[in-house]
């Protein structure tokens, strides 16, 4: 006869470094792969048709990339948006795993995570990659144009189907979301 398998309140708290290191740094590693995309979206929102064409005459690189993005922006805008929510999720169950392991009880590692997160959140993904991507947004527009159309090619279908679904539950919507376009923006 084989005891009982162990209750959460009976699993081991603690040392187990590996799997905390791990988790840390899931956690770490979203939470950059999110502030690119928010840097991205940023600096996407900010540049005009005009600001491409003028790049692209100086054959600057990823100028092509960030035209075509402005073409269509709200359908690149739901794949990052998409995949920066998937990457701060991400992150967020990797710290709550982590902060339970190393806090007992049930309000004070939940208390813990939230407030973690919401720093993180607000800090690294909000503000500093959005201020960046507005101040420097020739830079990150031609450097991080190519990688939000190739996430596109490779994701776009996820995002339109679950905009989609959206749209569904708040009786009709738009195509690709209700993510700013250029014309939008003037």
């Amino acid at each position: 006869v084989r005891p009982a398998a162990p209750t959460a309140p009976d699993l081991p708290r603690g040392p187990p470094l590996g799997l905390m290191f791990r988790l840390i740094l899931v956690a770490a590693a979203s939470v950059l792969f999110a502030a690119v995309l928010a840097l991205a979206e940023a600096a996407i929102t900010r540049s005009s048709r005009v600001r491409a064409a003028e790049l692209a005459d100086e054959g600057r690189g990823g100028a092509k990339a960030l035209g075509r993005i402005l073409d269509d922006s709200a359908a690149y805008l739901s794949v990052t948006a998409f995949l920066r929510s998937v990457a701060e999720a991400v992150a967020a169950v990797c710290i709550t795993l982590a902060v339970t392991r190393s806090l007992a009880g049930f309000w004070r590692p939940l208390l813990t995570s939230i407030a973690i997160m919401t720093l993180v959140s607000f800090l690294a993904v909000g503000v500093s990659p959005r201020t960046l991507g507005r101040r420097h947004s020739d830079v990150v527009g031609l450097t991080l144009a190519p990688v939000v159309v190739w996430l596109r090619r490779l994701l776009g279908p996820i995002a339109r189907l679950l905009v989609s679904l959206a749209n569904l539950a708040t009786g009709g919507g738009y195509k690709d979301g209700p993510f700013q376009s250029e014309s939008e923006l003037r």
